[in-house]
């Protein structure tokens, strides 16, 4: 099943950075995990160069199970 890029509209989450599990000093590609408000943790993957644990971030983007 093909998804419209266009259609899909983007999420807003808020919360505290949790762990960096990965990043990348060339592109600054990090994989973290972020506890939200509801104390649910959440993966978030993408261009965050200058994320620190501890941090409260709103990021938005594609929400993806």
């Amino acid at each position: 099943m093909e998804i419209d890029a266009e259609k899909q509209e983007l999420q807003n989450i808020e919360g505290s950075v949790e762990k960096i599990i990965y990043f990348n000093d060339a592109n600054g590609y990090t994989v973290c995990e972020l506890l939200t408000r509801d104390d649910e943790l959440v993966t978030l993957v993408g261009t965050m160069p200058f994320l620190a644990e501890g941090e409260t971030i709103e990021a938005m983007g594609d929400y993806v199970t």
